[in-house]
């Protein structure tokens, strides 16, 4: 399932993906593979979230309106809001040439 980002017409959405929130307004998307349960998927974001030692927010988006936000004291939140952004960093973005 995908859909198309207002802010990159072009660029479909696939899910589900993680959301790595480097500061205010500012993500970082990596897709997930789709053929794992939500637990798993879940698992892989503890995974990130410890990788980048708890500096960063992270939340698993499963659908449009389904996500679920890890939390630094070791909970997670369910959420029909995924987080949006007007500046999104995804493993294809490059720098602008001069």
């Amino acid at each position: 399932m995908s859909r198309h980002s207002p802010h990159q017409p072009s660029r479909p959405i696939r899910y589900p993906y993680l959301v790595v929130r480097i500061i205010p307004a500012v993500y970082r998307i990596k897709p997930l593979p789709q053929n794992l349960i939500r637990e798993a998927l879940v698992e892989l974001g503890w995974k990130e979230f410890h990788a980048n030692q708890g500096r960063f927010q992270i939340s698993v988006v499963f659908g449009p309106h389904e996500c679920r936000y890890l939390k630094a004291d070791g909970t997670v939140t369910s959420s029909n809001t995924p987080p949006t952004s007007d500046v999104r960093l995804t493993a294809t973005s490059r720098p602008p040439r001069s």
